[in-house]
């Protein structure tokens, strides 16, 4: 009984049938002869009487049953939720082989080995299409058989990423409520930390719902013009800790405009650290 593989003493007892063996693979043929059939039944029944009509032998056609789809997605879907942490891979369609090599419908299902059909999607994540190696494993204690095949795989890999849930404008600065995780086909360049972003400049101009890319911010200088800094004067040499005011906005390194508070005398000074310049002398 094939369909049940229930046990081949249990089985036959309850279809009221002889077991004459293992089956022939799927889609195969084997021989019985006459004498065969004669033989099997003496040992079950031994005073019956046998009646054969026909040709001394007759073909026997093992029959296939088709590859549990549903079932092999589930398997597959399931070795994707071990994607690293912020990915996920989404099963969209599977391709079976066509041709049948089942013996019937009672199969468990495994991807056979890990090596690297898996992790070739992660390392790959731009990946539509996979190939993985299924293992169908035969729950019939009689046989207990192992069928390989490969499975064609439609899939989309996904990653977390920061979007925007409100439309920003050139020059402004980003705020936690402004942004927000959500999944996205995967990109480059995306930014995955909202602490790497609050506060930030925007470059251009950001639509709602639009992804986050490095690119987009824009590095603010370390003295913005107005701010009132820290000027360290050399004079005579001798360091001078002093107050001025930035007339324009500047880098770590670069030469800016500055009012010193104590003389009003507008000089040249270089950015040396956030909020504070040094002035060469006087």
């Amino acid at each position: 009984d094939v369909a049940s593989c229930r046990g081949l003493k249990k089985a036959c007892d309850e279809i009221n049938a002889i077991d004459i063996g293992a089956a022939p693979k799927p889609m195969r043929q084997d021989r019985i002869t006459r004498v065969q059939v004669e033989s099997i039944i003496q040992k079950e029944f031994a005073s019956a009487e046998v009646v054969w009509e026909g040709t001394d032998s007759c073909l026997v056609t093992a029959l296939s049953s088709p590859t549990n789809e549903e079932a092999v997605t589930r398997v597959i879907e399931k070795e994707f939720e071990s994607a690293p942490k912020g990915m996920r891979v989404l099963v969209g369609s599977i391709r079976l082989p066509s041709m049948p090599v089942l013996r019937h419908n009672n199969y468990s299902y495994k991807i056979a080995t890990y090596s690297d059909q898996i992790s070739r999607v992660y390392s790959n994540p731009r990946t539509r299409f996979a190939q993985v190696k299924v293992q169908a494993h035969d729950l019939d204690p009689s046989s207990q058989a192992v069928v390989e095949f490969i499975v064609q795989v439609n899939l989309r890999v996904e990653i977390q990423a920061l979007v925007m849930t409100q439309t920003k404008e050139r020059g402004e600065r980003l705020a936690a409520d402004s942004i927000q995780l959500e999944w996205i086909p995967f990109q480059d360049q995306v930014v995955t930390d909202p602490s790497l972003l609050v506060g930030k400049l925007l470059r251009s101009r950001l639509m709602a719902k639009g992804v986050i890319r490095t690119w987009d911010l824009t590095r603010e200088p370390e003295v913005l013009r107005g701010d009132r800094i820290e000027a360290v004067v050399n004079s005579g040499g001798v360091r001078l800790n002093s107050v001025a005011q930035a007339l324009e906005p500047g880098f770590i390194g670069q030469k800016i405009r500055v009012r010193l508070e104590m003389t009003k005398k507008t000089i040249l000074a270089v950015v040396t650290a956030r909020a504070q310049v040094e002035v060469p002398s006087l």
